[in-house]
């Protein structure tokens, strides 16, 4: 499951599994304590599968839907639009080839610089067989769209198994954490 807090206040939570996928809010104005004050966010966006979710506020009050299909090996994101009660149609492709490790499950993460509105992805690809040639990659999504940035490792024999991001507020650095076997396969 992934939750955010959007920039108007509202509550979201969603979830991707084989058996039911979805996402709700709760209104800033309401007692999301109660579960009746829990809707569903539009018409589901999510097939049913289980993929990683990571969830992201956006400026005006809408969400973005970062995924990792992983039968497909790709990340993706879609945006809900609070004001339509509206999902985009399509996804938008991040990375088409992103092999993650299914033993190590959600090998990603973001962060948001709160005055830009710009969010930032790492995630560990090429990971498949871990040790052989994993990759840690960046992407950045600023002015409505997604660009690649430079990778952090690349077809390194670590073993990567966990990769987070986060933003100092202050002197804007990107820090990007990961976590790795020091010898792949023990």
């Amino acid at each position: 499951p992934s939750i955010a807090k959007g920039s108007n206040g509202n509550l979201y939570m969603g979830i991707q599994d084989v058996s039911d996928s979805f996402t709700i809010k709760c209104s800033a104005a309401s007692n999301c304590a109660q579960a009746a004050n829990w809707v569903e966010a539009g018409i589901n966006p999510f097939d049913l599968a289980t993929d990683w979710l990571i969830l992201m506020p956006l400026v005006g009050g809408d969400i973005m839907a970062i995924r990792w299909d992983i039968s497909a090996d790709d990340i993706q994101s879609k945006i809900y639009n609070n004001t339509t009660d509206v999902w985009d149609a399509a996804w938008t492709a991040i990375d088409l080839n992103a092999a993650p490790n299914t033993t190590y499950d959600a090998a990603f993460g973001t962060t948001l610089d709160k005055n830009t509105g710009d969010i930032y992805l790492a995630y560990a690809a090429d990971a498949s067989t871990l040790g052989a040639d994993d990759d840690i990659r960046v992407a950045k999504y600023s002015d409505g769209a997604w660009a690649s940035k430079a990778d952090v490792l690349t077809n390194d024999i670590k073993g990567i198994t966990g990769v987070k991001i986060s933003l100092d507020e202050n002197s804007k650095d990107i820090y990007v954490m990961y976590s790795a076997r020091t010898t792949p396969g023990t």
